[in-house]
């Protein structure tokens, strides 16, 4: 009976090694991860986030080189992933970025896996970064005033011109703004002639230039940021075959800046040319390059002379000035100017 007991005995010895050797290996195994569970719990993370940067701060890590991979998000799109280490237990790191006016949803994300250390952190902020940034300001200006009792009439060898001409003057612009006009006409007897864009930007530069860009049909001018009684805004040259004496003239435009809270005063003139420079004449292209427009009364790069802003300073067109617009010749380069009209653009 004794015998039979123990090879029972010797037989169950096997089979309870084995499984009490598993039993001390899921042990160890729940020890492990118990230890890298608690060691993730202890680690202590924030994070700091606004509109221009993210700043994650670790503490409580375990006194080794601990390594965390780093990651921002803006509106659910990554924007920043990067690597930093130190030294623990405590450390931390700045991540810059750069989002629009706002209202954005900024998610800061990170995590680390060393010396059975492991673990993540995951942060999101919806923060209102600035208010949008205002439409364009813009308003519509329109100025009356008809031409004199002089016929402006063309010669065999081609048409008259009369050169319209608007400038004006602002105060408190700021360097890098800049003032506009688009969708401009003159307005002829009640017939609409469209006229070029224009843009003028205020720089730190030491005197006026203009130009006329073909491509856009726009006319860039620069000017110091103390500007002139008088500034280029826009001019036309208008060919004309027979404009009968006394026409009815007014000239409109949509005025723009994108500098808000400024207001601008505008007038314009018209004179008449018995020729004008052209890139061609068939069709007929005028070079307004060529014609050399002063860009300001005071304080022009080239032809700071009296002249006032808008006149050409070549000298074949000043010869060929005669009566009629608004003009009477001579030295009337510009024609009479209209009324002056206030003009303050209203941002959207």
């Amino acid at each position: 009976m004794a015998s039979r007991s123990k090879a029972r005995l010797r037989s169950v010895t096997p089979s309870l090694r084995r499984a009490t050797r598993g039993l001390v290996a899921a042990a160890l195994g729940l020890a492990a991860l118990a230890f890298g569970a608690s060691g993730a719990r202890a680690n202590t993370v924030t994070a700091q986030i606004s509109c221009s940067a993210v700043t994650f701060t670790f503490t409580t890590f375990p006194n080794i080189t601990n390594v965390i991979n780093e990651t921002v998000s803006v509106d659910g799109v990554q924007v920043a992933a990067t690597t930093f280490s130190f030294d623990g237990p405590s450390g931390s790191n700045t991540i810059p970025i750069s989002v629009s006016p706002g209202n954005h949803t900024i998610a800061a994300h990170a995590e680390w896996n060393s010396f059975e250390i492991f673990g993540s952190f995951d942060d999101q902020r919806i923060v209102s970064c600035g208010s949008p940034p205002l439409g364009p300001c813009t308003v519509i200006g329109s100025i009356s005033s008809n031409f004199n009792g002089t016929a402006v009439v063309g010669a065999g060898s081609g048409p008259a011109f009369i050169w319209f001409n608007s400038n004006f003057s602002v105060k408190g612009m700021s360097a890098g703004k800049s003032i506009f006009l688009t969708n401009s006409k003159v307005v002829i007897n009640g017939i609409p002639h469209d006229v070029p864009n224009a843009k003028v930007t205020f720089a730190t530069v030491g005197c006026a230039t203009t130009s006329f860009d073909n491509g856009t049909n726009t006319w860039n001018t620069t000017v110091p940021v103390a500007g002139s009684d008088e500034i280029f805004l826009s001019g036309l040259a208008f060919p004309v075959t027979n404009l009968p004496a006394g026409a009815t003239v007014s000239w409109q435009g949509t005025f723009g800046t994108d500098q808000p809270g400024v207001c601008l005063s505008w007038k314009w003139g018209a004179a008449a040319y018995s020729s004008f420079t052209l890139l061609s004449s068939s069709p007929l292209v005028v070079n307004y390059n060529a014609a050399q427009i002063k860009p300001t009364h005071q304080g022009a790069c080239s032809g700071d002379n009296g002249d006032h802003a808008g006149t050409p300073q070549n000298p074949t067109i000043r010869n060929a000035v005669t009566g009629g617009a608004r003009g009477g010749g001579g030295s009337n380069f510009t024609g009479s100017w209209s009324g002056t009209s206030a003009v303050c653009p209203v941002c959207h």
